[in-house]
């Protein structure tokens, strides 16, 4: 049963295929008290019993530290979804949608993590694409990746590698044989406004705390900030006060919401979050020939 509402509860969506600790560390770190795990095994296919192995792995370590959570009256709650192939692009988006859609329709105040450092491609791409769809409708939803420490790898080496991904001699990788290719369902996930990252560009050019009007010097040298003076603005007291009301309607106000700006402690002067410094390397390229590299074929 999920907790009363109003209270706040942790929960974290995960596939599994072939990985263990990519999902098992996240739930505790988060401090999971619910876990929808995601997976699939074919009955019909003796081969298939591997997957099933990682899967009841995942659970007996989710059940090890659930029963340490016991003893400080807590527990991990563990939901199974196994109706649907992890290959299946849309099953996974529908699988995904339902339990975002049900975990908020139980506690509206819940955190959900939705992880994509394991399980299939199919998955990590619906499961992408669901939570950001989800988020632009509800709060407390996230999406996280897990690294690998240094020599974490269990195909470390170059011998080993070979071993398993060679034939012959020759790299065929994971995958010996592929199917056809099938295209995936657009969705409309709106990027974010250009002149909001390009404004948000230029503010974290400042090496330091600034004042808005500074910001706003440089926003209208670039053309992206501009004052429709009427003739009702009288002196330059009230241009300046116009101007900088249309900074923060127009940009400020917005990075605030986004988080990509805030304050710095002790001061009433804003700074770039990292959330604001991942958008700009994400939407804003750095130039011309950095975008021209990623077509070159070698």
């Amino acid at each position: 049963m999920g907790n009363a509402a109003g209270k706040r509860e942790k929960v974290v969506i995960a596939c599994t295929v072939f990985e263990v600790s990519k999902v098992i560390r996240p739930i505790i770190e988060y401090e999971a008290s619910k876990v929808h795990l995601i997976h699939y095994t074919d009955k019909t296919n003796a081969d298939a019993k591997i997957y099933h192995e990682f899967y009841e792995e995942v659970v007996s370590q989710i059940k090890d530290y659930s029963s340490i959570k016991e003893k400080l009256g807590k527990r991990v709650e563990i939901m199974e979804h196994s109706e649907y192939r992890t290959s299946d692009f849309q099953k996974m988006l529908m699988t995904v949608l339902r339990i975002l859609d049900s975990e908020k329709a139980l506690n509206k105040d819940s955190e959900i993590y939705v992880n994509i450092s394991s399980g299939t491609s199919e998955y990590i791409s619906a499961a992408t694409i669901a939570a950001m769809m989800a988020a632009s409708m509800n709060s407390g939803i996230s999406l996280f990746t897990v690294g690998t420490e240094p020599q974490g790898y269990s195909t470390y080496g170059e011998e080993l590698v070979k071993q398993l991904y060679y034939e012959n001699g020759r790299p065929v990788g994971l995958t010996k044989f592929a199917r056809e290719p099938r295209e995936i369902p657009m969705f409309k996930i709106s990027a974010p406004d250009k002149s909001l990252v390009k404004g948000l560009k230029e503010f974290s050019m400042f090496d330091r705390p600034v004042t808005a009007n500074k910001v706003i010097d440089v926003l209208m040298d670039k053309d992206l900030l501009t004052v429709q003076d009427d003739g009702s603005l009288e002196n330059k007291k009230n241009k300046t006060q116009a101007n900088i009301m249309r900074y923060r309607r127009n940009f400020l106000d917005k990075w605030i919401e986004e988080g990509w700006v805030g304050k710095r402690e002790g001061s009433n002067k804003y700074v770039l979050t990292e959330d604001g410094q991942m958008i700009i390397d994400t939407f804003y390229p750095e130039d011309e020939t950095m975008r021209n590299r990623m077509g070159v074929r070698k």
